[in-house]
């Protein structure tokens, strides 16, 4: 798909958003939010490095609209997400994105809900060639029974740089999902997800007499699992708590890992008119052979969520307008394995809803 193309998806998407907002009031299947977001930011590391690192200022927008079909048997759900970074020293930093989602639900029985989602995610450099696409396409089945749960999902993935090949990749996964409620306010969540991830970059070997690492003809292919373990409490207040583990078999040398990740987040009311939010992580990645190589495995360092806190506080100044504060803390991988990199980002931000 053309940078063309992809951008008028999703302003086509958006601009049916609003002409759904506009519609009479007396159509009541339609339930429609739209929020904007202006504000400034700090960011402690630009770049993502270890090394050299530089720090700027960017003006953000961010604008999300979400429509929500209901009658009947029938959930239909559309959402368009976009944001623009413009950082005032650094403009190779400068950045738009788009991010729509289409979801459908349907009540087969009293017991049995069937439904599918597609989304894309597409970012755009203004000076840099690393536009990229993102999609997703997923399919399930959910069974009610009594206090439980189950869903089966079959869904696929692609990631594409419009300007390169080296770094794309698809995946073809199955989930399971098993939630029991207890009580009224808990839940627990088992999860489960086979998934196979062909890469276009070829594989790597490791030649034990010369000690050196050798590009191979074949492309690399990934073998990933985890399992997950989840815990939510909601009242008064919202708190979730998940434990994951992930094992990854690769063909290519230096890719074979385990990794742990716990993450924690909440959403406590201050006040009819503040709320606090924070969300948690911390992992633990271990590779089955060192690399010890600057081989790199992508442009985009920001798609990676590794150690990270975030404390977000809004609050309302009147029934439309709200004023946030976010802090965030992140510890997380480079596109270079083994490699870690720190970044904080201060905001303040204006949001009106409509």
């Amino acid at each position: 798909m053309s940078l063309f193309r992809a951008n008028l998806v999703a302003l086509i998407l958006f601009s049916s958003l609003m002409s759904i907002s506009s519609s009479p009031a007396q159509n009541k299947v339609w339930f429609i939010n739209t929020r904007i977001q202006q504000g400034i930011e700090y960011d402690s590391n630009i770049e993502e490095t270890r090394d050299s690192i530089e720090s700027d200022g960017l003006m953000k927008l961010v604008l999300n609209s979400r429509a929500k079909y209901v009658k009947q048997k029938w959930l239909l759900q559309l959402t368009y997400h976009g944001g623009l970074q413009h950082y005032f020293a650094s403009p190779l930093e400068n950045k738009l994105s788009h991010d729509c989602h289409i979801g459908v639900n349907y009540l087969q029985s009293r017991k049995i809900v069937v439904g599918g989602s597609y989304r894309a995610r597409l970012k755009t450099y203004f000076r840099r060639n690393w536009d990229h696409l993102w999609t997703d396409y997923e399919t399930f089945m959910t069974f009610l029974l009594a206090q439980y749960q189950l869903s089966i999902f079959y869904a696929g993935e692609e990631f594409n740089y419009l300007n390169y090949d080296q770094f794309d990749f698809g995946v073809s996964k199955l989930r399971v999902l098993l939630q029991r409620n207890i009580g009224d306010n808990f839940s627990l969540q088992l999860k489960a997800c086979q998934q196979r991830i062909d890469f276009t970059r070829r594989m790597l070997i490791y030649d034990a007499i010369s000690d050196n690492i050798f590009i191979a003809d074949e492309k690399q292919k990934d073998n990933n699992r985890f399992i997950a373990v989840q815990w939510t409490y909601q009242k008064k207040w919202l708190a979730s708590l998940e434990y994951l583990f992930q094992h990854n078999s690769s063909n290519s040398y230096g890719f074979s890992y385990q990794f742990f990740r716990t993450t924690f987040s909440a959403a406590v009311p201050l006040s009819q008119s503040a709320m606090l939010r924070m969300f948690a992580g911390a992992q633990r990645k271990k590779y089955a052979q060192p690399l010890n190589k600057l081989i790199t495995t992508d442009l985009d360092s920001e798609r990676e969520m590794g150690n990270f806190l975030i404390f977000d506080l809004s609050k309302e100044l009147t029934p439309s307008v709200s004023i946030l504060f976010r802090y965030s803390y992140f510890y997380n991988e480079s596109p270079i394995p083994g490699r870690y990199f720190e970044k904080q980002l201060s905001s303040c931000s204006l949001e009106y809803r409509f």
